[in-house]
């Protein structure tokens, strides 16, 4: 069981460096898009990639980037992560870090 925790561990972090990676070298530099988090599920069969971005009003347009190359993602993942399984992905906006950013806003 601790071995399976690891595994996820260091696929979570993998998966999050490497689309890091992907959305620099791909998108259109028109906002800053900051993966925060990315959450497996316990088959590791899905992954939750969990996103930020700046400015907030491009959400819509990077939203609809990620829908439109997850699987253009998805074959970055499988040459750049070895492991047999690469999980189908997700994309959503990280609310919980946004509400952080406002109450850090707030106590300034």
């Amino acid at each position: 069981m601790e071995q399976r925790k690891l595994h996820s561990s260091r696929l979570s972090e993998e998966i999050r460096e490497q689309v890091s990676e992907f959305f620099n070298r791909e998108s259109n530099k028109s906002s800053l898009i900051t993966v925060t988090r990315v959450i497996l599920s316990d088959s590791l069969k899905n992954a939750s990639i969990l996103i930020t971005v700046y400015p907030i009003e491009k959400e819509s347009d990077v939203m609809a980037f990620c829908k439109r190359r997850a699987t253009d993602i998805r074959s970055y993942l499988q040459k750049h992560i070895k492991t047999h399984h690469i999980p189908f992905l997700d994309f959503q906006i990280d609310d919980g870090e946004k509400n952080r950013q406002k109450i850090d806003a707030l106590l300034q």
